[in-house]
């Protein structure tokens, strides 16, 4: 991804993005192998709240005309 030719605030994003799948993939792995604790629980849903606002502004600045 690095290499493409996107702004480097674009990258930035998509950086930030795949990080933020990271942390919900790992914290739903948790949840499940040791325990869906509370904490564990708010972490996942605000990782993929995050997920989504950022997707949906990569998706912005992909569109043609954006």
């Amino acid at each position: 991804m690095l290499d493409l030719p996107l702004e480097p605030e674009l990258k930035a994003l998509l950086q930030d993005l795949i990080f933020q799948w990271l942390i919900a993939r790992d914290l739903c792995a948790l949840a499940v192998s040791v325990a869906p604790d509370a904490h564990r629980l708010h972490g996942l849903r605000a990782a993929l709240a995050k997920f989504s606002e950022l997707s949906m502004e990569a998706e912005r600045q992909l569109s043609p005309g954006a």
